[in-house]
């Protein structure tokens, strides 16, 4: 196993084990909301697919510990 390949793997048990955190992603910006996802694709933070262009119209989470809202 590579080291490249033995740090892949040891990232996803970690990112496995950690609180997953939703995210609502909202941004105009369809490139910078597609590099935040790509970056934020292997962490805790989960981004939420539904679009939101109100705030009547966040999602719930009932069992959330926590929520990011990123706003662009």
């Amino acid at each position: 196993m590579s080291l490249h390949s033995a740090h892949e793997y040891y990232y996803d048990i970690a990112a496995q084990d950690a609180l997953q955190i939703p995210t609502v992603l909202i941004c105009d910006s369809f490139l910078m909301r597609e590099g935040i996802k790509h970056l934020l694709s292997k962490t805790q933070f989960q981004i939420q697919d539904e679009a939101v262009d109100r705030p009547s119209g966040f999602p719930g989470f009932p069992d959330a510990k926590a929520i990011l809202f990123l706003i662009g």
